[in-house]
C-alpha cells in the first residue's frame, strides 16, 4: 500500500521479475491506495535504479505491463464490497469485480 500519489516503478524490479512472468499477455501491475487517493491516482512512470525517468523501455514493458489502482477504505465500520474500488490507470471505464467503479487512464 502506497499513500504517495507519485510512487514510479523501478524498471530493476520488473527486469529482475521477468523470468518468472508469463511470456504472453498482459502483465497486471497494482498500486493498492486509500480510497480518498483513488479518483486523483494517476498512471505512474518507469525510473531507473538512479530514480531518472526511463527514456528506453523494453518493448515487453511498454506493450504488456498494465497499471491498476486498488482504493481501500480503511474505516473498519464498511463491508469489502462498498468500501473497495479498482481501476485501470491505462485507458477505459467499466467495473470492478469488487463491485466499484473501475478506472483506466
Amino acid at each position: 500500500m502506497t499513500t504517495a500519489i507519485n510512487h514510479p516503478i523501478k524498471m530493476i524490479g520488473l527486469k529482475k521479475g521477468y523470468a518468472k512472468l508469463a511470456k504472453t499477455g498482459d502483465i497486471d501491475f497494482f498500486f493498492t491506495v486509500p480510497v480518498q487517493l483513488f479518483d486523483s491516482y494517476k498512471k505512474q512512470k518507469f525510473v531507473t535504479t538512479n530514480n531518472n525517468n526511463a527514456k528506453r523501455k523494453s518493448s515487453w514493458i511498454k506493450n504488456r505491463v498494465k497499471q491498476y489502482v486498488l482504493g481501500i477504505d480503511l474505516s473498519s465500520k464498511l463491508d469489502v464490497d462498498e468500501g473497495n474500488r479498482l481501476g485501470n490507470v491505462s485507458g477505459g471505464d467499466g467495473h470492478s469485480l469488487l463491485g466499484g467503479r473501475r478506472k483506466k487512464k
